[in-house]
Formats: C-alpha cells, structure tokens, sequence
C-alpha cells in the first residue's frame, strides 16, 4: 500500500526517539509516479480531528514478451491512501 502525504501518527511522536524517528521518516521520501485505471471511485474519509483520507485502487498494466515470444499482459493492483489537501483533490477530480 502506498501512503501519499503525512500520516496523522507521524504528529503524536512524544519521546526523543520518536521525533528523531519522525525527522528520519520525513527526509526518506521517495517520489513514485502510477499511471493507469482507477477500479473504483475513491473511498473518501474523515478523522475525528477533521483531516480527510481518501482511499483507492490503481490498475497498472503491463505488457512485455516472453521466452517463446508470446505477448503478456499483467495487471497489477495497488491500493493507494491519499492524506489531506491530496485527498480533497482527489474526491475532487478523480472518477471511475
């Protein structure tokens, strides 16, 4: 499952190591870029503190190939949770 934006626990850390841990967390970004179907309208939600979370499948498809020359197609799915402003645009502007 991929995370985009911060994850509300990321703000309760309360002890020295959890906020080394949170500061490591945050410069370990990596920038993924998904392109392909949605399988559903995002599922949107709201936490008790008002912070919205959207929630989504993402069909990616793949086509290659194999050893006796035969095409491929695969289909992989990934379930994607969208945190905040992020998650706004996306009960926004994405649609099945």
């Amino acid at each position: 499952m991929f995370t985009i934006l911060d994850p509300p626990f990321l703000g309760s850390c309360d002890s020295a190591p959890q906020l080394a841990q949170k500061k490591v967390m945050k410069q370990l970004r990596n920038k993924v870029q998904l392109i392909g179907n949605l399988g559903a309208e995002p599922e949107i939600k709201e936490t008790q503190n008002g912070k919205k979370l959207a929630r989504l499948r993402l069909a990616t498809n793949e086509t290659y190939r194999n050893a006796e020359g035969e095409i491929v197609k695969e289909t992989q799915w990934h379930d994607i949770v969208a945190w905040g402003k992020l998650a706004e645009i996306s009960e926004k502007y994405l649609k099945k």
